[in-house]
């Protein structure tokens, strides 16, 4: 079976074909690939973007990869781009067309072929604009970089809805994705899907003893709605009680924008000793963190599975989050330990729980190592995804 796979960042093979520093997204669709090719899928692999001069194909690691120059602007996507995927599909006679998130254009390419079209759910931006801003104070939406990103987002949001407009096979993970694809396609047809994480993640296991006394760690990114703010005014109230606390940031903080809000808001709090930006991090690095710091916490105002969350139990290390999106369908259970989004003094609450109850801490750790176990199971996710391409196609 020959299937295509449209994502929105470049796989590593892309990155050194065309000489560009890697990009540390996405880790799971390589994770995927790479066990669906030893299935003997004949995988595609299309990323679309202006800085190429011209549209190629090659091969790598048995998969073919296919470079999609962007001749147009967002505003006219329904041209050239369109045409140039139909070719690909016709030119290697793909059987499925797969396509990974409904937050770029790839989802408009469905249009007008002649096979079968799946739309992967990932973020959903019609969902997010409302929650956007989070509680970030309103000097933030003054900040150009900031007002940039929104309007973007709110023009992404337009495409998206004629993405499912145009699609009718979805596939999720969570149940919050489920509702929300029957709420824009009611006669959708919907695929539960699970996902492969990064193989390190598999392999590390937090241990209490080796954690880092007091220590907090986050993955997070220069946007208002992924709720750092709420995060570091909960550490404020947290160092009240415990003054060694520590609070380590993965993920690309340079100082404009939203971040330029966080460090100021960092130092107004008499936390710059208590708070590290580490700036983005390999896989490696990432689950080194995470075996060694004592509670993992995900802030975001609206999430639908998030990936650094499934590594985090996969880890094993304890953890809180906001309880949004899909996030309920991850952490359910007898050891959830959530808080409303918006709710700086509930995050400091249970961040205090955590750091203080070694017991309570120990066993999360393994009730959601079992369950992360369990949902990303390799053999099962594979049999699943070979599963809904038989019966697409079909």
């Amino acid at each position: 079976m020959r299937i295509l796979w449209a994502v929105n960042v470049p796989f590593p093979d892309v990155c050194r074909h065309l000489s560009l520093p890697p990009v540390a997204l996405g880790g799971w669709l390589q994770s995927l690939a790479k066990v669906l090719i030893e299935s003997e899928i004949d995988l595609h692999i299309l990323w679309a973007t202006k800085m190429v001069k011209r549209s190629e194909s090659f091969i790598s690691n048995n998969i073919t990869f296919h470079i999609i120059k962007l001749r147009e602007t967002e505003s006219y996507l329904t041209g050239q781009f369109v045409r140039d995927v139909h070719d690909v599909v016709r030119d290697y006679s793909i059987d499925l067309f797969d396509v990974f998130g409904t937050e770029q254009y790839y989802g408009l390419a469905s249009e007008g072929l002649d096979i079968p079209c799946i739309v992967n759910i990932q973020g959903v931006i019609n969902e997010l604009l409302p929650v956007y801003w989070g509680t970030a104070e309103w000097i933030v939406r003054l900040k150009k970089a900031c007002l940039k990103d929104y309007y973007r987002y709110r023009f992404r949001a337009k495409m998206e809805k004629k993405i499912f407009d145009r699609n009718s096979i979805y596939c999720g993970r969570t149940e919050w994705d489920k509702s929300i694809v029957l709420k824009y396609r009611n006669d959708a047809t919907y695929y539960h899907r699970g996902e492969i994480l990064r193989e390190v993640f598999y392999k590390t296991n937090w241990d209490i003893n080796l954690a880092r006394p007091n220590s907090i760690f986050c993955v997070s990114k220069n946007v208002p709605y992924k709720g750092l703010d709420v995060l570091v005014r909960a550490l404020a109230m947290v160092k009240k009680q415990i003054s060694q606390v520590e609070l380590f940031v993965a993920g690309n903080f340079e100082n404009y924008g939203y971040s330029s809000y966080i460090f100021n808001l960092t130092k107004k709090l008499g936390l710059n000793d208590n708070v590290s930006f580490l700036g983005t991090l390999t896989d490696v690095e990432l689950a080194s963190m995470m075996q060694r710091s004592r509670v993992y916490v995900m802030p975001s105002h609206l999430e639908n599975s998030s990936n650094s969350l499934a590594e985090a139990q996969l880890v094993g290390i304890p953890q809180v989050v906001a309880e949004v999106g899909g996030i309920p369908s991850l952490v359910d259970g007898d050891f959830k330990v959530c808080y409303k989004s918006d709710d700086h003094s509930e995050l400091a609450s249970q961040l205090l729980r955590m750091l203080q109850d070694e017991n309570y801490s120990v066993r999360q750790s393994r009730s959601m190592k079992e369950v992360a176990q369990v949902r990303h199971s390799v053999e099962v996710i594979v049999s699943d995804v070979l599963r809904q391409y038989s019966e697409v196609v079909k």
